[in-house]
C-alpha cells in the first residue's frame, strides 16, 4: 500500500508538470507603426568623450530598425567620419556593412545590430585634438501603406437606397517607415475614382533615389556627393486597388518617380475599372522604394600624453 501511495504521489507531480507548454507566439496585425527606419545611438562611453594620444580609438554604434522592412542590401552601410586620417588611423574608408531585420506580426521591437571600428592614434604635437564624430548611416528602404477605400460608380444618383459607404479622404496613420503616405483623397466621378496621395519624409533624415550607385554616393567619402536631381526623390513601386495595378494612371511621375518639395509631395491615380453599379469599400496599397541617410555626432577630445 506504501508503495502505491508513493506512485500516485509520483504521477500527479509529474501530470502538473507536464501541464505547461510552451506558448507558441501570436502574430500582431499593429506591426506596421512608427516614423523611422534605423535608430543610431553610440555605445556609452565608446568612444569616450576624452582619451590620451597612446591608446586605442574605439568606436561602436548600435543599430535598431524600428521600421518593418529588412536592411541588408549591399550598399547598406555605416560611415564613420569627422576626424583628421592622419590622426586617427585605420578607420575604413569603406563603411561597415549593416544587416539587420525589420519589425514583422511575430517581432514588433524590430532587429538590433552594431557597427564597430578600431584605429590607432597618432602621437600628437599640440596639446589636444578635439573633433566631432560622425556616424553616417546609408541604406535602402521601403514603405508598405494600405487601407481601406471607398469606390462609388455613381456618386450623383437619385436614389433611395443607402449605399454601403461615402467616399472621403483617408488617413492611413504611420506605416513603420521613414517615408509615410500622410492622407489620400478620394473623389468619385461617375464610373471611375480618382486618388490624390499625399507623401512625406518623416524620418527625420535624408531621402534620396534608390539603388546601389545612390547608396556609394551616400557615404561621407565618396567625392560626388548626392546631386540635387537625385535628393528628395522617392520610387512609386506600385499603387494597387483590389489587388490591381494602377501605377499606369499616376501622374506626375518622372520614370516612376516622385519628388518631395518641402518634405512632401502629391501625385493623382485613377480607377476606371469598376464593375459593379453601388458603391463598396475595397483595399488600396501603395509601395514606395527609396534610399535613406540617417547621422549622429559625437564630441571626442584626444589629449597629448
Amino acid at each position: 500500500m506504501k508503495n502505491l501511495a508513493c506512485a500516485l504521489i509520483f504521477l500527479v507531480v509529474l501530470s502538473a508538470c507536464t501541464t505547461v507548454t510552451n506558448k507558441t507566439p501570436q502574430p500582431s496585425e499593429s506591426f506596421r507603426t512608427g516614423t523611422q527606419g534605423l535608430q543610431l545611438r553610440f555605445s556609452p562611453n565608446i568612444p569616450p568623450p576624452k582619451l590620451y594620444d597612446s591608446e586605442e580609438f574605439n568606436a561602436v554604434v548600435e543599430i535598431s530598425n524600428v521600421g518593418a522592412f529588412p536592411v541588408n542590401s549591399p550598399g547598406d552601410r555605416v560611415y564613420f567620419s569627422g576626424f583628421d586620417p592622419s590622426i586617427v588611423l585605420g578607420v575604413p574608408f569603406t563603411g561597415v556593412p549593416i544587416r539587420v531585420e525589420g519589425k514583422d506580426e511575430f517581432n514588433t521591437r524590430g532587429g538590433f545590430d552594431s557597427a564597430s571600428v578600431k584605429a590607432g592614434i597618432q602621437r600628437l604635437t599640440g596639446d589636444k585634438y578635439p573633433f566631432t564624430l560622425v556616424a553616417t548611416a546609408c541604406y535602402g528602404y521601403e514603405t508598405l501603406a494600405s487601407g481601406a477605400v471607398c469606390v462609388d460608380p455613381d456618386p450623383y444618383t437619385q436614389t433611395t437606397k443607402t449605399k454601403a459607404c461615402t467616399p472621403q479622404s483617408v488617413s492611413f496613420g504611420s506605416q513603420a517607415a521613414p517615408v509615410a503616405v500622410n492622407n489620400v483623397g478620394v473623389e468619385a466621378r461617375p464610373g471611375r475614382t480618382v486618388f490624390r496621395i499625399t507623401i512625406a519624409n518623416v524620418g527625420g533624415g535624408d531621402v534620396f533615389l534608390p539603388g546601389l550607385s545612390l547608396l556609394q554616393k551616400c557615404s561621407p567619402y565618396d567625392p560626388r556627393g548626392i546631386a540635387f536631381d537625385e535628393i528628395d526623390h522617392v520610387e512609386v513601386t506600385d499603387v494597387l486597388i483590389s489587388g490591381v495595378s494602377i501605377k499606369h494612371t499616376c501622374k506626375p511621375l518622372d520614370q516612376n518617380f516622385v519628388r518631395l518639395s518641402g518634405g512632401k509631395a502629391t501625385f493623382v491615380c485613377e480607377f476606371n475599372n469598376i464593375r459593379t453599379n453601388s458603391a463598396y469599400t475595397t483595399p488600396l496599397t501603395i509601395i514606395l522604394k527609396y534610399g535613406y541617410r540617417n547621422q549622429i555626432h559625437q564630441k571626442v577630445e584626444i589629449v597629448k600624453t
